[in-house]
């Protein structure tokens, strides 16, 4: 367990802090406080996707939709932040939202019967992806983050399916360094680093991607820490290191320069473009997990990485080797495809739905159909995906992207808070 947590995301439930949260007995009085007081079914054209609201600039168009009774390739379950504590509810910043936590892992189990029962009926799962969150910071508070790991795992270990893939948000951060959590939830094969790949059928290619790799949770004095902190400085005029209102002044793509948000490092970044060069010489298709989603049009500013707009000129540069990047973080969950024509789909939080209702699904993956997305519970509120995610065409003709400095922001559609957001400008990923 982490023994220096740095937490400058200061929220109670409904109560602004200032002051950096720097060592665990600090989080825990900090998150102590925050307990006690708490198918349709739409094949899209290349023409109709171009002109549909939720897809923003597609330049590069998609396939045209195909039916047949080919099986798929291969099938993962999916679900995103769980942000599961041992806690009586508590609620986001602005009060507008409850958050059920020991509901989470409720909803963690109904899809583990889900899968199960799906694998009988003769319709196996490959692997199953986790987006992040899966516990609370608050856990660190409690000195429960061990025990909370131990319940996820005993919910995984119920699944047939059990090569499982965890993504790195910023709560697992609050509990524990990157290489504790990689040791305990990353398959034995994938350990050696916080972000890898692998292929779950020929001519497919996995990335689980970490934005969290350069991030004010980062111990104290490490290089990876400081470089967030001269990030945020030259980006966020207000005081990000030691709390205050982080939003004041800051406008549009400038508002994912907060604390609770991460950036890839170049090592990180040159490797993806490896990976996808490598696919597009093999013929792969590539999708892509990551716990922060790499599109503003499908999430809020304040939920991006601090680079997010070199991350996505990389996926720009292999035409139609990329098909989806699935992301959590924002709870409200989004959806939107981009000018490449790629899939940015932001499933809801398990954390926020309703007693007895579920967010969760599978995603079945065919050679010619495309992506077909079966899930169960809450839609996103900004953007639904149709049911089927048709391949962006044509395929593998390399565009080189010009470069964009860190801190320039792109035209992007700016998608308006929900009511009470904007007190705070705070995310929902928090």
């Amino acid at each position: 367990m982490r023994t220096d947590v740095l937490l400058a995301s200061t929220v109670l439930v409904g109560t602004v802090t200032t002051g950096l949260i720097s060592r665990r007995s600090s989080a825990a009085a900090f998150f102590g406080e925050r307990i006690r007081k708490s198918k349709r079914r739409a094949f899209f054209s290349s023409k109709s996707m171009a002109n549909s609201s939720s897809s923003s600039n597609v330049t590069t168009p998609l396939a045209e939709p195909v039916e047949s009774s080919e099986e798929p390739l291969f099938r993962f379950g999916l679900i995103s932040d769980t942000q599961y504590v041992d806690a009586e509810d508590g609620s986001n910043f602005p009060k507008t939202k409850i958050r059920r936590y020991r509901h989470s892992l409720q909803v963690l189990h109904r899809a583990v019967a889900s899968w199960n029962q799906q694998i009988r009926n003769g319709k196996p799962l490959d692997f199953v992806l986790q987006l992040g969150d899966a516990i609370d910071g608050s856990c660190a508070a409690l000195n429960s983050s061990s025990s909370a790991v131990a319940d996820l795992v005993r919910a995984k270990e119920a699944c047939v399916c059990q090569k499982w893939h965890w993504c790195i948000g910023n709560h697992e951060m609050y509990n524990f360094s990157t290489s504790e959590w990689v040791e305990r939830l990353f398959l034995p094969e994938h350990q050696a680093s916080s972000y890898y790949d692998f292929s779950p059928s020929e001519g497919w290619r996995v990335v689980v991607m970490d934005s969290y790799e350069i991030c004010i949770m980062q111990p104290t004095g490490t290089e990876n820490r400081a470089e967030a902190i001269r990030v945020l400085e030259e980006n966020n005029p207000n005081d990000v290191i030691n709390g205050g209102n982080w939003f004041q002044g800051v406008e549009g793509l400038q508002r994912r320069f907060v604390p609770y948000n991460g950036q890839f490092s170049a090592t990180q970044l040159q490797w993806l473009r490896g990976v996808l060069g490598g696919a597009a010489t093999a013929g792969e298709r590539v999708i892509i997990a990551c716990h922060q989603p790499c599109y503003p049009a499908a999430t809020n500013d304040c939920n991006l990485p601090f680079n997010y707009d070199l991350c996505l000129n990389i996926l720009h540069e292999f035409k139609g080797v990329v098909v989806a990047w699935i992301a959590g973080h924002d709870h409200d969950g989004g959806y939107a495809v981009d000018e490449g024509g790629i899939h940015h789909m932001v499933p809801a939080s398990p954390l926020e739905v309703e007693v007895g209702e579920d967010a969760f699904g599978h995603v079945e993956v065919f050679a010619s159909e495309g992506l077909k997305v079966k899930w169960t519970g809450r839609m996103p509120r900004k953007g639904q995906w149709p049911e089927t995610l048709l391949y962006p065409m044509p395929y593998g003709e390399r565009v080189i992207q010009p470069e964009v400095a860190v801190n320039q922001p792109e035209v992007a559609v700016t998608l308006p808070p929900e009511e009470g957001d904007e007190l705070v400008g705070i995310a929902s990923s928090l």
